[in-house]
């Protein structure tokens, strides 16, 4: 399913459209209030994801055409929606989401524009005749044209960021298509009258039942035939800009793509009247194509150099992603400098790869430093699809072994890269640029033995630190561990952010060592409904009375959580 968040806001738009004419009539643009309202109203319900705030700018753009009566051109909008969003957000350029909403956006765009002249051309027996059968044709043809539109916008950057293609995804979004506007409207009016009466809501709830349960079961079926999708092995970026590259060449050519159909018979006709004809009409255009080329040139080359400075180019803070990676740990640190510090990988083959890509800008394929605190499944399972995907300087581990057949994969991974691990230990100062550091803070020197919590108490804990601002990563960590640390570095201990140890299990985060710490706010890395009870109530609740509860973030709750320093000053955002 392509942009589907994005396809709502069309449906309810037009839901909405009809039902405004229907109630005020057209004789006054105030009709034009009710679409507007609702489909901003979705996209913060929703929490205006890149597809949703784009399809609501776009949708909003048109309803301003239609009150003043202007042309309505679908590529302008789509322009004008991108450098909205990009102008007070640069770095929703590196977003995957963004990136395939307005690709696949603009391929539609490229359709409509262009579609039309191009159908011109063809003998179309659908445009002709009256009988009852081209009607649905057509609507299914004008359905196929704009899905086939959809994947080949998002073609290249589909199978660069999953290195997979889904081959039925245009009959699976044809076959879905129908059911969306009866579901949407069906579950609007049920929360709607579910404010009214519990019992109101669950009836109309029914209605919205049937068609959610055929989508639920259209793409789980799809995903069962063989096939579905197919691999790709890695590639150049490069490939992907080349790909947009020529498509972009063919737009700007005199006339569009549509102009390439005439050019086999220009080759053919080999008249004088042809060439002269040509000459003219070459001659009545050079001025105009290439002044705006060179304009179009220069205007594209001025916003690429700023656009990659604003994404890639430092801010001279130092950037800590706490990444929602369901029941495990994954934390990705960007330094003032830019250097780029993963520490684990999270408990699921492709949750660290993923987080990572929708961070760094798409082409930055390179990690400085990967570290992994312990041998636990739930912080090192996601490690060597990381090795696949990134170029990794840097390995840091626990010294610790362990025979999972998945940590004997790793250290496959590593010994096919010819990477050699750095066993961190206590007293260690690792300099990441200029102005960041990372202070080990265990292992100790001689490791707790004989015990079940064993790996957990040899963890890797470590202190970020960046001018006043610093953020103690405790692994998980034990009260054991917790009491031998106050013990052997308790000056080393107070930070400004505390990431809670072993997901706030309640064998951790005792009274003493999180008094030690003293935090301004706390990080829990804990998946939904997880089987652990994590983060456990006591542990909330020291939390909560310590620093309260608006300082007080989960994964689970928030999603991923981003920390943004200046060295003195302490930014905080979330996903939700």
């Amino acid at each position: 399913m392509l942009a589907i968040s994005g396809l709502h806001v069309g449906i309810i738009l037009a839901l909405s459209m009809g039902a405004g004419v229907w109630l005020i009539g057209r004789r006054r643009q105030i009709y034009l209030l009710m679409p507007l309202v609702a489909i901003w109203l979705y996209a913060l319900l929703s929490g205006l994801s890149p597809s949703v705030e784009r399809a609501a700018i776009m949708g909003s753009v048109y309803l301003l055409a239609v009150a003043l009566g202007r042309p309505r051109s679908i590529l302008p909008t789509l322009a004008l929606a991108a450098a909205v969003m990009a102008g007070y957000q640069p770095q929703i350029l590196k977003q995957v989401s963004f990136q395939l909403s307005f690709t696949a956006m603009a391929g539609i765009a490229l359709l409509i524009t262009y579609g039309p002249t191009l159908g011109s051309r063809l003998q179309n027996p659908l445009t002709s005749g009256s009988e009852w059968w081209k009607t649905p044709a057509r609507a299914l043809a004008v359905a196929v044209a704009v899905s086939v539109a959809a994947t080949l916008g998002t073609l290249p950057l589909v199978a660069f960021n999953f290195e997979r293609i889904p081959t039925l995804g245009i009959p699976a979004t044809i076959l879905a298509l129908p059911a969306l506007p009866i579901l949407l409207t069906t579950s609007g009016l049920a929360a709607i009258a579910g404010l009214v009466h519990t019992s109101a809501g669950q009836v109309i709830g029914w209605g919205a039942w049937v068609p959610l349960e055929y989508v639920i079961w259209l793409v789980h079926l799809i995903s069962q035939v063989p096939g579905s999708t197919i691999s790709v092995p890695a590639f150049s970026g490069i490939l992907v800009w080349a790909y947009y590259g020529v498509l972009v060449s063919l737009i700007l050519l005199p006339g569009g793509p549509a102009s390439l159909w005439a050019l086999p018979g220009r080759l053919r006709d080999g008249s004088r009247e042809a060439v002269e004809r040509g000459r003219g009409v070459a001659s009545s255009f050079r001025v105009p194509i290439g002044t705006y080329l060179v304009v179009a040139t220069g205007l594209a080359a001025l916003a690429a150099i700023l656009w990659f400075y604003l994404v890639t180019g430092s801010d001279r803070r130092l950037h800590v992603h706490f990444m929602d990676v369901g029941q495990g740990d994954s934390v990705l640190i960007v330094t003032p400098e830019g250097r780029q510090v993963l520490v684990d990988g999270g408990p699921d083959d492709m949750d660290a790869a993923m987080s990572i890509r929708s961070t760094v800008p798409f082409w930055d394929r390179d990690l400085d430093m990967v570290v992994l605190t312990h041998p636990d499944e739930d912080h090192f399972r996601g490690l060597p699809e990381v090795l696949d995907r990134y170029d990794v300087d840097t390995v840091v581990d626990s010294g610790m072994d362990s025979q999972d057949p998945l940590y004997l994969e790793w250290q496959r991974s590593l010994e096919r890269r010819d990477i050699r691990p750095v066993t961190a230990y206590q007293g260690q100062t690792i300099s990441l640029d200029s102005v960041t550091r990372l202070e080990v803070l265990s292992p100790p020197p001689s490791p707790v033995r004989g015990t079940i919590s064993g790996p957990n108490n040899n963890g890797v804990v470590m202190r970020l630190v960046y001018d006043e601002v610093s953020f103690l990563l405790t692994a998980d960590i034990e009260a054991q561990a917790e009491s031998r640390l106050l013990r052997n570095v308790p000056s080393f201990l107070k930070s400004s952010v505390l990431k809670v140890p072993h997901h706030g299990s309640k064998t951790s985060t005792t009274p003493r060592f999180l008094a030690a710490v003293s935090p301004v706010a706390a990080v829990v890395s804990a998946g939904a409904d997880n089987p652990y009870g994590h983060p456990h109530p006591d542990v909330t609740g020291r939390l909560e009375a310590t620093l309260g509860a608006d300082r007080t973030y989960v994964t689970a709750q928030q999603g991923d959580i981003e920390f943004i320093t200046d060295g003195k000053r302490l930014w905080v955002k979330t996903a939700h």
